[in-house]
């Protein structure tokens, strides 16, 4: 055979290869991975092309070795497989395959997160939320802190895990600037002990939502809530019952007095989610009653709202309103409660929560107003301050019209003492 044939075979051997491997890789969706978020299951699938592609050039080597040694009439230069060759050949493709996507992963890796921060809780949530954030703009982990001596000074997925009390040095130096709450089986109890270590730091900190949440595949970097006071109540929350809301909301005109306020504020929120026909916002102080007037108008805009600016201390006015609106639910809460200044403004606090209350109680029997709901506290239990003994006095006016047989009143009167209101501004 001329040189020139041999030179073609030996050109034929070398040549099979790169279009073998640029299909196999194609077939196992190598290249359809993205470098920025390559991860060890990509790393996977690249061994196993390179493995497949070095099985079928050994067997395809075997093979003419084989036919060459079984004719030997065919004068082509005989080719020899030496187990160094093919380990050499090996490591070369993963070296150059693995590394190059390795190196680029780093190139393009964005390391210019806005916060950095560390995940409390080095368990597969933690883990989970370390691989989401690695892939954010937001947020960039930097270690893990978890109280399991036998994770200490350990790496998961390229961070270090950390003694709790590491915390403070990273705190101090202002290398954190967030801990993520990694623990969706902690109790209250446990979050309060975790929050207790961590509040002299001055460091912000988040929850990792439940287990529900990760079930369901809603965890987000950016559904990473801030701790809330409800997060720490030693007690379950108690859902309200809908049949009860919808007998004195649902399509009906309901008016929240003191609407401005955090308690009206709130009650002013829950009323709009269950369907009333109207709401009327009652207010003195001008800025409260725009603010609530305009978040409610962005978050049902279903719904009418009149903002009313008034003084619950004036009867006709209030008879008025209720009149004109033909109101069905009346939720008083207005009053003045801070117990200090009620204590240094007496007269103000009798006039307003005493005088206040009587003015529309009797608007409410005049226009024959279903539902009348006082909001009154838990210091009107044997008062011993003025703001106390001034709510119990309210609840004594409901309940004097109430018992109040010659009246024939078609007005519910009802009252409900509220203790210390969590976010409230009192």
């Amino acid at each position: 055979m001329a040189l020139n044939d041999i030179d073609l075979m030996m050109f034929l051997q070398l040549a099979w290869l790169p279009f073998f491997s640029v299909l196999v890789f194609s077939f196992r969706g190598v290249y359809r991975s993205v470098l920025r978020y390559i991860d060890f299951s990509v790393i996977y699938h690249l061994l196993q092309a390179i493995l497949i592609v070095l099985i079928a050039s050994i067997l395809i080597k075997s093979s003419y070795i084989y036919i060459v040694s079984y004719f030997p009439e065919i004068k082509i230069g005989r080719p020899t497989i030496t187990i160094l060759g093919w380990i050499v050949g090996l490591m070369s493709s993963i070296i150059l395959i693995i590394g190059s996507r390795l190196f680029a992963n780093l190139y393009f890796l964005d390391n210019t997160a806005e916060k950095k921060v560390v995940i409390y809780g080095a368990g597969s949530a933690g883990i989970q939320l370390a691989g989401a954030l690695r892939v954010s703009s937001e947020m960039q982990p930097i270690a893990f802190i978890d109280k399991n001596e036998a994770l200490h000074n350990t790496f998961l997925g390229g961070l270090k895990v950390l003694h709790p009390k590491k915390l403070e040095r990273l705190a101090s130096r202002n290398k954190v600037d967030e801990v993520l709450i990694a623990i969706p089986s902690a109790s209250k109890s446990s979050l309060r002990a975790l929050l207790k270590e961590i509040e002299n730091f001055s460091i912000k900190v988040r929850i990792l939502p439940g287990l529900s949440e990760l079930a369901q595949g809603k965890v987000l970097v950016s559904e990473l809530k801030e701790i809330d006071v409800s997060d720490l109540l030693g007690r379950l929350e108690v859902d309200a019952n809908q049949e009860l809301l919808n007998k004195n909301i649902k399509n009906k005109v309901v008016m929240i007095t003191g609407a401005g306020g955090s308690i009206g504020s709130e009650i002013s929120r829950q009323v709009a989610k269950n369907n009333p026909k109207k709401i009327i916002l009652l207010d003195t102080n001008e800025f409260s009653l725009y603010a609530i007037k305009q978040e409610l108008d962005l978050k049902f805009k279903e719904v009418d709202i009149y903002p009313i600016l008034a003084n619950v201390t004036n009867k006709k006015r209030m008879g008025d309103i209720c009149f004109s609106f033909n109101i069905n639910t009346i939720y008083h809460a207005a009053a003045y409660k801070h117990v200090s200044l009620v204590e240094e403004n007496p007269f103000e606090a009798v006039f307003n929560n005493i005088i206040g209350t009587q003015a529309c109680v009797e608007a409410a029997l005049e226009n024959k107003v279903e539902t009348f709901v006082l909001i009154s506290t838990d210091k009107a239990v044997r008062p011993t301050n003025i703001m106390g003994a001034t709510k119990r006095f309210a609840e004594l006016i409901l309940q004097s019209c109430s018992a109040d047989k010659e009246s024939n009143s078609e007005t519910n009167m009802i009252m409900v003492r509220f203790g210390n209101v969590i976010g409230s501004s009192g």
